[in-house]
């Protein structure tokens, strides 16, 4: 049952063995239609509504995660008949009707498993007070199974592998048909805010050993702040895991396996200021957070 939704619906708030992935997950493939306007093969935006190059959501080869390139999704005004219209730009797996006055709706694409988590790499720079969003659905021959969604905030220039968990958010079913849109702002938003998305992916019976390892690791990092000598002690949950100290424009400037051991990073020879850590296993990040360096 092909499920059609509006832009104005209600996002509600929430957040191995794999099967059936998204096509064209990591926005590799792009087709340019005759009047200029490119968009990423089996997914729409305002540009494949309109008709016309917007350029809310754009082809990005230069600002990418993995593979060839992301989508850029950003938020500005466009002109809209006489005066211009502050627009949040989307990109949504599957089709899109746009009619006015009727608002935009979202198709559903045909989908026959029941994904129970999601995993994208995302980086988000808002402007203001600006969240960006992903919103899902699913339905089935009896109807809608899942309609939901959670906000992203932001990332401080680094991309950022997150997750979230969708099995509990279904209703009884089974699933023909998913939607998966993501939005560089929430509501109206805030002109110039930006949203990259790279390597969306499904996973399928990894909930729990996902959450887990995110719950119980216990990971000590100390001082904080520091200046010389950063002490990381993780308990046996983190094994085979990576350790990652990024400065703000993403770099990674340290690295180390933890194995339920202590282990150490000299920090003499980096820049005073805010560094973020991670610390990842195969699934993606589980955690992180951030270390402050003085002197």
């Amino acid at each position: 049952m092909k499920k059609i939704f509006t832009l104005a619906a209600t996002l509600l708030l929430c957040c191995g063995l794999f099967a059936q992935q998204l096509n064209n997950a990591g926005f590799e493939n792009w087709t340019t239609a005759g009047n200029g306007t490119s968009t990423p093969d089996n997914w729409s935006s305002w540009e494949k509504a309109i008709g016309a190059p917007l350029g809310l959501a754009t082809k990005d080869t230069a600002d990418k995660k993995e593979g060839l390139a992301s989508i850029k999704i950003k938020t500005d005004s466009i002109q809209a008949g006489p005066s211009k219209r502050l627009i949040p730009g989307f990109v949504h797996y599957g089709s899109v009707a746009y009619a006015p006055p009727a608002p935009l709706q979202f198709l559903e694409s045909a989908f026959a498993y029941k994904p129970d988590t999601i995993f994208f790499w995302y980086k988000y720079a808002p402007a203001g007070n600006d969240t960006a969003l992903i919103n899902l659905t699913a339905s089935g021959p009896s109807g809608s199974l899942l309609n939901g969604g959670f906000l992203l905030t932001g990332t401080a220039g680094l991309w950022l592998q997150t997750y979230a968990v969708l099995t509990p958010n279904y209703a009884a079913g089974t699933v023909d048909s998913f939607s998966v849109m993501f939005s560089s702002s929430k509501g109206g938003g805030v002109k110039g805010s930006v949203l990259h998305v790279d390597g969306v992916r499904f996973g399928y019976k990894t909930t729990t050993a996902i959450n887990a390892v995110a719950d119980n690791i216990r990971l000590e990092l100390f001082p904080n702040p520091v200046s010389d000598v950063l002490t990381i002690v993780a308990d046996t949950d983190a094994k085979d895991m990576t350790f990652e100290l990024l400065d703000v424009t993403g770099k990674v400037v340290a690295t180390k396996a933890l194995d339920g051991i202590k282990s150490t990073i000299a920090c003499n020879d980096f820049e005073v200021g805010t560094y973020f850590y991670r610390v990842s296993s195969v699934s993606g990040t589980v955690k992180n957070g951030t270390v402050t360096i003085v002197r």
